[in-house]
């Protein structure tokens, strides 16, 4: 019969995520518009952009103006989102 002695000997318990491991396994990654420009009127013109939106690494966008059905989203890119808990 073999036995170990000293720090780190122990078995940790198996099974048992983490809190990091929880926390990592919840977010997702996005594949999302950086940009988003909203218009007034088709065909689109600069002067006529009423809204719009820049998306961050955290896949929240921040949005400015108004929404409308004439947009044109822009810069597509992998963000992580990482819902609350």
């Amino acid at each position: 019969m073999l036995l170990a002695c000293g720090p780190g000997t122990e078995a940790e318990p198996q099974g048992q995520p983490s809190d990091q491991d929880v926390k990592a396994q919840s977010c997702v990654q996005l594949y999302r518009p950086q940009r988003s420009s909203y218009f007034d009127s088709f065909p689109m013109r600069e002067d006529g952009q009423v809204g719009g939106c820049e998306t961050g690494p955290d896949c929240i966008p921040v949005c400015w103006g108004q929404e409308s059905p004439y947009y044109v989203h822009q810069d597509y890119f992998y963000c992580t989102y990482c819902p609350s808990p």
